[in-house]
């Protein structure tokens, strides 16, 4: 049904089908202003004007909604690229990269519903975010991370905050955190996708919610990205890596990635680039455990489900006496 969706709906902008089918031409486009929100980086929306072959021309023909305007808040969460426990084990990470030069990423999933780990080990609240990306994986070099995706948070009192955003971790285009889309909303439930895209004349960042029929797409500056694309569920970063909510599952579908895009280009499925999968581990409880796992690849090689495990209670919660003092 999820898959369906995306196949058969809508679309973001400049987006490929797994499976080889070619962008016949690059879109027409306008780009309109940003207005003065705090999204410096950005200049503008770009709003399609003419069908270009893929899902691009499929997201036309079904009418969908695409902002002509930007409103984004800069929130001081980052994205970075995975800190390195050892080989592909990370403390923010899980989910799946191909170590190849990419420079288009596209990605669908379903806004989980989070909810406060049980027992619970923080006391600032959880945090969650999934996105697809390009060059922020292992072994990517020091190029730019670009990345667009769907924020999953719980804070202390137990109330939920979800919102679409964008960021380009390090380059010269680096956002300095994430913009959160304000004009562009997501709920648990929807199916949205997200798309990174870098060419010569700069970078893209795209947000859609198939669910409502909405999509944006962001122009930014960039310099190129490392050497990989990435579909990830994160732990954000703020002052330190955020403990992460339960999102009890995330599944991605029609994940592929390109290494260009171009006229009669096609999109390649994780599995055909390599998939190597990351697992993510987080202090709790006095130890670091696995809070969550990348499932197998689904058949096509262009999707998989992400799970969260519940950190093991050992002993005496954090901020007991005796015990380490909460994240």
């Amino acid at each position: 049904m999820r898959r369906s969706r995306w196949l058969a709906a809508l679309a973001i902008a400049g987006c490929l089908v797994a499976g080889a089918v070619p962008a016949t031409a690059a879109p027409a486009t306008t780009v309109l202003g940003a207005g003065a929100d705090g999204c410096t980086s950005a200049r503008g929306a770009v709003v399609p004007t003419a069908a270009s072959g893929g899902l691009f021309a499929e997201a036309l023909s079904r009418h969908v909604t695409w902002l002509t305007t930007l409103s984004c808040t800069a929130t001081g969460i980052r994205h970075d690229g995975a800190p390195r426990v050892n080989n592909l084990l990370s403390n923010n990470w899980s989910g799946y990269q191909v170590t190849q030069h990419a420079n288009y990423a596209q990605g669908g999933w379903t806004v989980p519903t989070v909810t406060a780990p049980v027992p619970g080990y923080s006391t600032t609240g959880y945090y969650s975010s999934t996105w697809a990306g390009i060059g922020g994986g292992f072994n990517a070099g020091n190029g730019a991370l670009i990345q667009a995706g769907t924020t999953q948070d719980v804070a202390p009192n137990g109330a939920t905050t979800y919102y679409a955003w964008y960021e380009i971790v390090g380059g010269i285009g680096d956002t300095g955190s994430e913009r959160r889309i304000n004009n562009l909303p997501v709920h648990p439930g929807d199916f949205v996708g997200g798309v990174g895209l870098y060419t010569a004349s700069g970078a893209q960042a795209g947000v859609c919610n198939f669910t409502i029929g909405t999509c944006v797409s962001v122009p930014l500056t960039s310099s190129p990205p490392g050497t990989t694309a990435e579909w990830i569920v994160e732990a954000p970063y703020s002052g330190g890596i955020l403990p992460l909510a339960d999102f009890h599952t995330v599944t991605f579908s029609n994940s592929c990635w390109a290494l260009a895009y171009v006229q009669g280009g096609s999109c390649s499925s994780i599995r055909a680039g390599g998939a190597q999968p990351i697992s993510m581990q987080q202090y709790a409880f006095g130890s670091y455990q696995t809070v969550a796992i990348p499932g197998a690849l689904s058949a096509d090689g262009g999707g998989f489900t992400d799970g969260y495990y519940q950190p093991f209670q050992q002993g005496p919660p954090c901020g007991h006496p005796g015990q380490p003092a909460c994240p």
